[in-house]
């Protein structure tokens, strides 16, 4: 399957779809003064001519009842997502409270990681015993999927997953915008035939007007533009359906998922099992699947479930039973306690790898071949990133024989992982922080015993010697928080708390970043922060923070008011002498902002290079 071919020409078809939409609304104010032209000759063929700007007044009202019941849908619509969700009988899962709803939100924050999204709002169906699910809001911001609750008792974590990669894409690719702004446009062309049914209804005596005449003009040309409407709207949906499915093959890097998912919903619609909701029909468009209105044909808001499944397997696949699964509690995997020491300055910890682990490999580390190898992520197995991810850990400055040891423990021989060392050695020094995050983008698609084994590979490598460095341990909570796929409802829950409420946490956290500093220099950019935050500085000590203490500091910093947390990153940033930040610093600045949940500032920003785009094979 091509998924770049097969992206662009869905993207191409589907602006072709929405031309098509903006004609529909001209043809039914044609229509509309085609209509109203017959009838008034109907009625008063003696006149002759038209009066003055009837058409024109014609147009006017048209275009006022298409686009004005388009903007009150759209007002309707308002809250986003999470309207649509409640319109057909969603409930919001804020804590979950079953071991489905928890595997349904970890999937989720997943798949956020991957895509490079915020994590959507979550609800589910609870009364839905088919396999479903949706996307809908304005903007990503408020965007929301919803699950019906067959699917969180039918489908494997993989299949779940992979149904949730399909409603990412839809945030990520705006289809979410364009459905709901479709329910507008739908919604304006019924107006037209609404106003005409109701001209045409009889009055208390049960005796109709002239205006009876007008009105079935009116319904006739109404009639007209929802049907077309209702055919560009299916059509744009088959579109956006053949990209989503790619994209969920893409991001779940294996078609098993979303395909195997579909194959139990084709069982379920052999049996004429479908959504229940009196709205279902309003939200046909925006399912994973439907067959609400018709099951085929022009009208059908979804391909049908065979041509999509041969679109992701390039062949035809029988159903699958949907029987009900045993729920399995997926917890998060805990990092075990690190044991910190301060490194010897000198290093660049994630910066570089040991030349001493590199020792016999033939490739030159500058070979554009072995970067190739990181530019089709779609290509590795999960052994093989898992190998990517920690080669990103193996430093220069260790004992050459615990690190080697360690790393041919953990990813073995083999030329592959030899070939990735290279690749992730022959990363520009600007690149190589990004390009880590990439990676455990990547792995949070994993399974969780896969990111269980990652993460404890992780700390064996860098504890191989015995010693942690700051850098290396920003960058262990990074791979924690990024692949233990925890959500923390708790820490929701917690109030905000102002710069000067946790400034001993962020005296903390800037003394240990100032170890990456030259000795000389690190007490006055630690000094210099302290005082542009208007925090007094914390007495002198020569050691840098125990692990606990830093791990309290950055969960009390993570929950500064997120108006007021971009200070906190200028500050760091902005105190360190222009053009002369150290790479180390500036991966481990990244890091920070990523672990409390702040935007980098532009000086930060400025530091690393922007990642070429990975390819598809």
């Amino acid at each position: 399957m091509r998924f770049r071919q097969q992206q662009e020409q869905a993207r191409t078809a589907t602006g072709g779809l929405l031309a098509l939409f903006a004609l529909t609304v001209l043809f039914t104010v044609v229509g509309v003064n085609l209509a109203l032209a017959l009838a008034w000759r109907l009625q008063l063929g003696w006149v002759a001519g038209y009066p003055l700007g009837f058409f024109q007044v014609n147009t006017a009202v048209t275009l006022g009842f298409v686009l004005g019941g388009a903007w009150l849908e759209s007002v309707r619509l308002r809250e986003g997502g999470a309207h649509v969700a409640t319109l057909i009988g969603g409930r919001e899962v804020t804590r979950p409270g079953s071991p489905g709803e928890r595997r349904l939100r970890n999937v989720v924050d997943e798949m956020a990681i991957a895509t490079g999204l915020k994590s959507p709002r979550v609800f589910v169906l609870d009364r839905e015993q088919a396999i479903n699910a949706l996307a809908a809001g304005w903007e990503p911001q408020d965007s929301v999927i919803a699950v019906t609750r067959g699917a969180l008792d039918r489908l494997t974590r993989a299949q779940l997953q992979g149904v949730v990669a399909h409603e990412f894409a839809h945030i990520l690719n705006g289809d979410t915008r364009l459905n709901m702004r479709l329910i507008g446009m739908v919604f304006g062309l019924q107006m037209v035939f609404n106003l005409g049914r109701t001209m045409m209804e009889p009055d208390d005596h049960g005796r109709r007007g002239p205006a009876a005449l007008i009105g079935l003009a009116l319904v006739a040309a109404g009639s007209i533009g929802w049907l077309a409407g209702r055919l560009l709207k299916a059509g744009v949906s088959r579109q956006r359906e053949y990209l989503a499915d790619a994209y969920a093959v893409q991001f779940t890097r294996e078609p098993t998922g979303i395909g195997d998912a579909l194959r139990k919903i084709d069982t379920q619609l052999r049996r004429g099992e479908r959504l229940q909701h009196v709205n279902a029909e309003v939200v046909s468009h925006l399912l994973l699947s439907s067959d609400t209105l018709l099951k085929a044909g022009a009208l059908a808001t979804h391909p049908s479930i065979a041509e999509r499944l041969r679109h992701i397997f390039g062949h035809s696949m029988d159903p699958l039973p949907d029987d009900v699964l045993t729920q399995v509690e997926d917890k998060p995997q805990e990092l075990p306690p690190l044991d910190f020491q301060v490194m010897p300055l000198g290093g660049t910890g994630l910066a570089a790898l040991s030349e001493a682990v590199l020792a016999g490999a033939s490739a030159d580390p500058d070979d554009s071949s072995a970067q190739e190898i990181l530019l089709r992520l779609s290509l590795l197995s999960p052994a093989q990133l898992q190998a990517a991810v920690l080669a990103c850990f193996l430093p220069p400055d260790r004992p050459a024989e615990a690190e080697t040891a360690a790393w041919r423990r953990i990813a073995g021989n083999a030329a592959r992982s030899q070939q990735l060392l290279q690749a992730v050695r022959a990363l520009p020094p600007r690149q190589r922080q990004p390009w880590f995050e990439r990676l455990l983008g990547c792995a949070a698609a994993l399974t969780p015993a896969q990111r269980s084994e990652l993460m404890a590979n992780a700390l064996n490598l860098v504890q191989a010697d015995g010693r942690l460095s700051p850098q290396e341990y920003l960058s262990a909570q990074v791979l924690h928080r990024l692949l233990r796929a925890s959500t923390q409802p708790d820490a929701v829950a917690q109030p905000r708390l102002a710069i000067a409420d946790v400034g001993p946490a962020i005296a903390s956290l800037t003394r240990t970043l100032a170890s990456l500093l030259p000795a000389a220099d690190g007490p006055r950019w630690a000094q210099a922060v302290l005082q542009s935050l208007g925090l007094q500085p914390p007495p002198q000590r020569s050691s840098v923070p125990a692990v606990s203490e830093l791990n309290e500091a950055i969960a009390r910093v993570a929950r500064v008011d997120r108006m007021h947390s971009p200070a906190l990153a200028k500050a760091w940033s902005g105190a360190l002498p222009a053009g002369a930040a150290p790479q180390a610093m500036a991966d481990a600045l990244r890091c920070l902002c990523l672990l409390i949940d702040t935007p980098l500032p532009p000086p930060l920003e400025a530091c690393f290079d922007p990642l070429p785009e990975v390819r598809d094979g």
